[in-house]
Order: structure tokens, then sequence, then C-alpha cells
């Protein structure tokens, strides 16, 4: 078996979403510690919905991508299984079937590699949108 083909073609990850959701949990259990309901919604919330939807660290290969999320979710997607839009809004990964909703990738607050990220998913024979 090829080494190479164990070996992926681009690593991106954003240590903001590593660790933004938790530091908001964080927040949200002292404010529901101190009584304050309406703080710990403001906070959890969008912290539990970063943590599932939003992944940290993806890495693509030639055989599909993998996506680790801040909570310890794990997900592999085979290349033939998912679609990739690229475009200005970003790179979001659209799984084939019955999900609909897709995950955006970034590699930090300003995404710089948006066009050798689309240009790798080509290369690796992903179908890729505009």
């Amino acid at each position: 078996m090829d080494e190479s083909a164990d070996r992926p073609m681009y690593i991106g990850e954003s240590r903001l979403l590593r660790h933004w959701p938790q530091a908001l949990l964080v927040l949200a259990a002292v404010s529901v510690a101190l009584g304050n309901l309406a703080a710990a919604i403001v906070f959890g919330v969008p912290a539990a919905v970063a943590g599932v939807t939003l992944p940290w660290r993806f890495a693509v290969y030639d055989h599909g991508i993998d996506l680790w999320f801040c909570f310890g979710k794990f997900r592999a997607l085979a290349r033939e299984r998912v679609t990739v839009r690229a475009n200005q809004g970003g790179v979001v990964v659209l799984p084939r079937g019955a999900q609909r909703l897709g995950y955006p990738l970034t590699t930090g607050l300003v995404e710089h590699d948006r066009l050798l990220l689309r240009d790798v998913f080509r290369f690796c024979g992903f179908d890729v949108v505009a």
C-alpha cells in the first residue's frame, strides 16, 4: 500500500473554534451558578451550536475529508459522499443524502487560503461547485 495515500493533502484548523465554545460554556456555567439564567442562555446556546456544527480542524485526503469538532465529535466523509461549495463566502462541505446542512471550513478568523483550498479539493477529485 502506498504511504502517501494516508497523508493529508491539506490540514486546516482554527484555534478560536477549538477553544471559544468551551470558554462560552464556562461563562454559561458561571452565570447559572450566579443565578442569571438569561446570561446562561446567551452564552450556552451559541457555544453548543458552534461546538456541534463548526469543525475546528479538518484534513483533506485523496479519499475524503476528516472533521474534528471541539466537543470530541469526529466525522470522516468519503469523497464520493460530499459536494464542496467554494465561492466568495468561503468553502463549505455539503454531505449528500438526508443532511442538508454543510460544514464550513476555515483556517481562522480571516480565511486567506480559500482559493488554495478550492484547488486542493479539485486536485483530489472532489465535486466542487461555485
